[in-house]
């Protein structure tokens, strides 16, 4: 098992390094760390090149409501953002097809790197969900639209690299659903595919958890409901 730590070529996490990756190597043997989880979050300069030596996985991009956009409702867009130009300022595109290439870029960028796996977070919100929790979409929706982008995806994607699915509590891969979780993994086009199960965002999905030994419970009652699922979880 590989003991990672994220890290992102972002210009305040490299300037915590003083562009010398020296200090990430110090750090990192004094932890007894393998390497990082990398977060490509700038382009990709001859500043970052010593993090290739480092990076065992890369968490994609990730925008926390992205359905919109990828469905082309302006009505909906527009009434979260107020303008067009809020709107392409955010997802760094004008439609979806040139929002897909900054995707393709980063796994380009990824792939480059030789990296064992990917990370994609399985999930939409809308701003003003993330406190009502009155949720537009389904679980199913999501699931469904992660699927036509990874798709997109995939023919960039070495077979030997792993992508794995990111649960969150957001509708989405919550992992509450045994059934999404095989539509996810077997409709995805990529023969490497798992499941990288963050544990804080499956306890956020039971907002009554009241100690630590409730919140290893429900983790544990949540995971056997998946049944045959659980030998995908890699991460």
């Amino acid at each position: 098992m590989l003991q990672l730590v994220n890290f992102s070529n972002s210009r305040y996490d490299m300037k915590m390094l003083h562009n010398d990756t020296g200090k990430l190597q110090t750090f990192l043997a004094k932890h007894q760390l393998d390497g990082v989880e990398l977060m490509m979050c700038e382009p990709w300069t001859l500043e970052n090149k010593g993090l290739k030596a480092f990076a065992k996985g890369v968490h994609l991009k990730f925008w926390p409501f992205w359905l919109d956009f990828w469905r082309e409702d302006q009505q909906a867009l527009l009434r979260q953002f107020g303008s067009e130009t809020q709107i392409v300022s955010y997802y760094e595109a004008e439609n979806r097809w040139q929002w897909l290439e900054l995707y393709k870029e980063n796994v380009r960028m990824a792939v480059e790197l030789g990296v064992e796996y990917l990370v994609f977070h399985v999930s939409n919100t809308r701003k003003e969900e993330v406190f009502t929790w009155d949720f537009h979409a389904q679980d199913a929706e999501v699931v469904e639209a992660a699927i036509e982008v990874l798709n997109e995806l995939t023919p960039l994607i070495p077979e030997h690299t792993a992508i794995l699915f990111e649960n969150l509590w957001w509708p989405g891969l919550t992992l509450l659903n045994a059934e999404l979780v095989e539509k996810l993994l077997s409709k995805v086009n990529h023969k490497n595919t798992g499941i990288m199960l963050d544990t804080g965002h499956l306890m956020h999905t039971n907002p009554f958890l009241r100690s630590q030994e409730e919140g290893v419970q429900y983790i544990l009652d949540t995971l056997a409901q998946l049944g045959e699922h659980q030998q995908r979880i890699k991460g």
